[in-house]
């Protein structure tokens, strides 16, 4: 089996075994959270903001940064989009959530 294969079937069990769900562009995602250590920071509209949370998770199409998305009903908007090795999942790094 191709490594790339090899990474999205290691995706796909870790994302089904997590069991978590998110909501992106009105649809709702299996996805893998976690917490992000404080003080990584990222600059949005020239302001420092604190990011909290990053969301691997595979939507249908790659979100932008500025876009929510619904974790736990609190939302967080999008401050950078990463993909994984094989390109199969994202990575969303977000801000705290927003209201």
């Amino acid at each position: 089996m191709a490594l790339a294969a090899i990474a999205n079937e290691g995706a796909t069990v870790l994302l089904t075994e997590v069991a978590d769900t998110l909501t992106y562009s009105s649809a709702t995602y299996a996805c893998v959270p976690a917490h992000i250590a404080q003080g990584n920071t990222v600059t949005v509209g020239g302001k420092e903001e604190e990011l909290t949370m990053s969301f691997a998770f595979r939507p249908v199409s790659t979100p932008s940064a500025g876009q929510k998305i619904t974790y736990n009903s609190q939302s967080y908007r999008i401050a950078t989009v990463q993909h994984n090795a094989n390109n199969s999942t994202v990575i969303c790094l977000c801000t705290s959530p927003n209201t």
